[in-house]
């Protein structure tokens, strides 16, 4: 339910707590069906959990509920407070959906899978040079620019070295994914006090994600200390 994450920080974090929990975590990276299952329940939570910041604070939580923010900007829906007073009948509507999509997806999945598993048996030889051409074909595209391309081969090589030194990305990537959201809110915020940086803490909601962080930052550090001490 906080805004800005979306679906693929969802997913990585749930698969890296997944990780911390499990008791056979050498087993993920190598088609472990618990980091699987992780991934996919963090990547399909957000779908209702996203609505939560749009309806009632008019924050779009990912990429979709911004192009519904525009939709109901286009029918003069104002999402916030009063929308669930002037407006009940759609906000309910949208629970009726997000139901009876939940009920649907267990037939479609049913049906589907055993045709969807085939995608697991196609080569490796196959899928890597694929994903590359659509690698260099996606950084290319943003901008046109072949220094997009050059920087996504330096991560690239980057992450592979994070890898054979047992690191992982995924906190490299969850910050790459919410740093231009980070900037734009940081820029906003500022904007707003007029330079005044004690805006961040002058809100109780504020201090309490500080707190929250601290706490969270210190029990990883803890659990981390641990391990290497055994």
């Amino acid at each position: 339910i906080i805004p800005g994450l979306g679906a693929t920080p969802a997913a990585f974090v749930s698969y890296e707590r997944a990780k911390q929990a499990s008791k056979q975590p050498g087993k993920f990276g190598h088609g472990s069906l618990e980091g699987i299952a992780a991934a996919e329940a963090g990547n399909n939570a957000v779908n209702g959990a996203t609505l939560v910041p749009l309806l009632t604070l008019g924050i779009p939580g990912d990429v979709i509920t911004a192009v519904m923010l525009g939709a109901f900007m286009i029918f003069d829906l104002k999402p916030g407070p009063l929308l669930f007073i002037q407006h009940i009948d759609l906000v309910f509507g949208l629970f009726c959906a997000l139901i009876m999509c939940d009920v649907a997806l267990r037939f479609v999945g049913l049906i589907f899978i055993r045709y969807a598993q085939l995608v697991t048996r196609v080569p490796t030889s196959f899928v890597f040079p694929a994903v590359a051409i659509l690698c260099v074909y996606g950084s290319y595209a943003i901008n046109n620019s072949v220094f997009d391309v050059l920087t996504m081969f330096v991560f690239g090589i980057a992450g592979f070295f994070m890898l054979t030194m047992d690191m992982s990305p995924i906190p490299f990537l969850i910050a790459f994914v919410l740093a231009p959201m980070l900037e734009k809110g940081l820029r906003r915020s500022l904007v707003i006090s007029g330079g005044d940086p004690l805006i961040f803490v002058k809100s109780p909601i504020a201090i309490i994600f500080f707190i929250l962080t601290i706490f969270a930052i210190i029990s990883l550090t803890k659990g981390k200390l641990k391990k290497w001490k055994e």
